[in-house]
Formats: C-alpha cells, sequence, structure tokens
C-alpha cells in the first residue's frame, strides 16, 4: 500500500484525531470578528512572514550583484532574527486569547480534513455543522 494512503488511514485509527472529528466545534469563536489585540497579533505574525524570505532573496541577489558574499552571510541571519522578533512579538500580543482561536482553528481545520479526506461518506455531516 502507498505510503500517502497509509498515513491518512493511520491518523484516523488514532484517538485523539476520532474525538476531534466526533466532536461539535464552536464556530462562534471563529465567526465572531477579532479583537483588535489579535488583529494587531495576526498583522504582526503576517509580517514576519512577508519580511523575511524575500529580504532574504534581496540580499542574496545584491550579494551576487556586487560580488560581496558578505552582505549575504551578514544581512540574512540578521533579517531571519529580525522576523522571529517579529513573530514572538505578535504571540505577546495575542496572548492566551490568541492560543484559544489557535486551538479552535486547529480543531475545526482536523474535523474537517478527518471528514473530508479520510471519512469521505460523511462529507455531508460537515456542511450541517457549519
Amino acid at each position: 500500500m502507498k505510503l500517502v494512503k497509509i498515513i491518512p488511514l493511520r491518523l484516523a485509527q488514532m484517538r485523539m484525531i476520532q474525538k476531534i472529528a466526533q466532536e461539535q466545534v464552536r464556530f462562534a469563536d471563529l465567526k465572531r470578528r477579532p479583537s483588535l489585540r489579535l488583529s494587531v497579533a495576526i498583522g504582526l505574525v503576517c509580517l514576519s512572514y512577508l519580511t523575511c524570505w524575500p529580504v532574504i532573496g534581496l540580499l542574496g541577489a545584491i550579494a551576487v550583484r556586487l560580488d560581496q558574499p558578505t552582505i549575504f552571510s551578514i544581512g540574512s541571519p540578521t533579517a531571519y532574527v529580525f522576523s522571529h522578533f517579529l513573530m514572538l512579538a505578535g504571540m505577546l500580543v495575542a496572548g492566551s486569547e490568541g492560543a484559544d482561536y489557535l486551538r479552535t482553528f486547529g480543531r475545526w481545520l482536523v474535523r474537517v480534513l478527518v471528514l473530508r479526506f479520510i471519512i469521505p461518506s460523511r462529507r455531508c455531516s460537515i456542511r450541517h455543522s457549519n
């Protein structure tokens, strides 16, 4: 049997996955508009992703163009550390509200993926539970 088919079947046998697939996730937490604090936190985390890799690519291109590898070797770790600080700031601002939101979203996502891809016969129950 192919690995692509074995992994989902093994995941479906886990007690935690079965429990999440059977429980009704509270969608009110996901549907309500996030607070300003949570919006700022999500913005900081997104900004950390948007700044890091394009800056590293740009530094690599500049280093190749100017034939100065030190630009890349010093600038890319600096950009990476800055990106981590932005993400940590976002996590700090989010606090327990962000953790609760992420936990609810994760449970909803696992439930949808399990019911849609591992147990396709129960697809209609996803639509009715939203």
